[in-house]
């Protein structure tokens, strides 16, 4: 009589092990999100933006991603606020789930632009970079929408109980190095203060035009904290005639350090 019983529990056992493995996943329905700001048709003229959108009333949470780096914690509210956008195209995904266990396999997708600098300007690239203590980093100094900029000046101050002043190293990039030998920049560091002056200019007539990084600064964080790279307010742009060219705006940029 022990034995059937044995024999009968393992029997039952397997009934529910085979049925498990053999169920399928009940259907999860469309989250069905519609974003209803911003207009997907408009280009956001901000470095911030706040999405809202309307789900399936069975979504429970969401998730998102930004330009496919990394998703998000789950969270209830039906509105983000992304902050310090860089210029250009951004993708987002959100995604929706209905409990602890499924959650949609139909992301929403939205592409959308940003151009919240207009030009002739500079600007830090990132504008948030999050750096780790001992780990080298880099932002750039981008000019943003420029016409025959023969040669630029620009003071970079930034915070050097935060970072190892002698770990910063500056280096011409991009749009005035495309000029080859012809591109030169002078630089004076003064470490104790934090401060970078530089001079960059190129011997072409034409001078350089559009948008692109002209110097990279690598960076070495030395403790966790928030700090920023500042353009000065006496930058300067320089046409071919050495007559001053307007800078309508000029973005600094902010670093985050964690251990």
């Amino acid at each position: 009589m022990k034995i059937f019983s044995v024999n009968k529990l393992i029997w039952f056992l397997g009934l529910i092990i085979f049925g498990l493995l053999t169920c399928e996943r009940p259907a999860i329905p469309d989250p069905q999100i519609v974003i209803i700001e911003p207009s997907l048709y408009d280009t956001i003229d901000s470095s911030s933006v706040t999405f809202i959108w309307v789900a399936n009333e069975d979504a429970k949470e969401f998730s998102y991603s930004l330009d496919n780096i990394v998703w998000s914690d789950w969270f209830e509210d039906t509105t983000l606020s992304l902050h310090y956008l860089n210029e250009g195209e951004h993708t987002i995904w959100i995604n929706a789930r209905f409990s602890d266990i499924y959650e949609s396999d139909n992301p929403l997708e939205v592409t959308f632009e940003v151009d919240a600098i207009q030009g002739p300007s500079l600007r830090l690239f990132p504008l948030l970079r999050k750096a780790n203590i001992g780990v080298m980093d880099t932002v750039y100094i981008f000019v943003e929408e420029v016409e025959h900029v023969m040669a630029t000046e620009l003071e970079i101050a930034y915070d050097p109980g935060s970072l190892d002043p002698d770990s910063i190293r500056v280096i011409g990039d991009s749009l005035f190095t495309g000029f080859g030998s012809k591109a030169i920049m002078i630089q004076e560091h003064d470490r104790a203060q934090g401060l970078i002056h530089l001079n960059l200019g190129v011997a072409d007539e034409e001078g350089i035009s559009g948008s692109g990084a002209v110097i990279l600064i690598e960076f070495l964080p030395v403790i966790p904290d928030t700090f920023f790279f500042d353009i000065s307010g006496e930058a300067t742009f320089r046409d071919s005639n050495n007559v001053n060219i307007n800078i309508l705006k000029q973005v600094s940029g902010r670093v985050e350090v964690t251990e």
